[in-house]
């Protein structure tokens, strides 16, 4: 009788920790799928009442795609930002400069992956979206504005001093990228003052 007991037991166990498990995974892909889906508007609001700090890493990097999206097709988020109430205004840019970082992570993995023949192209993208990102202030102690970098070289160390408080085997990741990207830049630089360049 009581190994019938236990026997029932640990089945109701089992189903009770399947739906637990069920309900938690509904949970994660509902609110991932929401992050994927949010138009401009409900972006912005979202951005503006929520801490994504707290949501789940794919959360987050659900929410820096579509962030990148929207910049590549040029939205102004500095305007986002003056016109909303000065107590949401620091809550906007802090979630701005996490999704920005939770961006250039994700695209330091992507770079180490990728074989040397399609890092070229890759970094050359990347060159633009590092300006895209409007997380660099006049003053960034100051924590005013969310204005983009005046320059490539500048977007990249200002990543760099955001990297260094990441664990050191994701930091050494995202220096690397940095570190291309950089030398990227000085060859775009160097290549419009070769002969024959200045006439493309």
């Amino acid at each position: 009788m009581r190994r019938l007991r236990d026997l029932i037991s640990f089945i109701v166990l089992l189903a009770l920790t399947g739906v637990c498990a069920a309900s938690l995974y509904q949970a994660f892909a509902s609110r991932a799928a929401s992050a994927r889906q949010l138009d401009r508007p409900q972006l912005t609001t979202w951005l503006l009442t929520r801490d994504v700090r707290r949501e789940l890493f794919a959360t987050r990097l659900r929410l820096a795609r579509r962030l990148m999206e929207d910049l590549r097709e040029g939205h102004d988020w500095q305007s986002e930002w003056s016109g909303a109430p000065p107590e949401d205004r620091d809550r906007l840019r802090k979630n701005v400069r996490e999704l920005a970082g939770v961006w250039i992570v994700s695209q330091a993995a992507r770079f180490a992956r990728l074989p040397e023949a399609e890092r070229a192209d890759f970094l050359d993208q990347q060159l633009g979206d590092l300006m895209s990102w409007p997380v660099f202030g006049n003053d960034p102690a100051s924590g005013d504005g969310l204005n983009l970098a005046s320059n490539t070289g500048m977007a990249i160390r200002e990543f760099e001093i955001w990297s260094s408080h990441l664990p050191p085997e994701e930091n050494q990741c995202v220096r690397q990228l940095l570190s291309a990207l950089y030398v990227r830049w000085l060859q775009q630089g160097f290549q419009r003052f070769l002969p024959g360049e200045a006439n493309r």
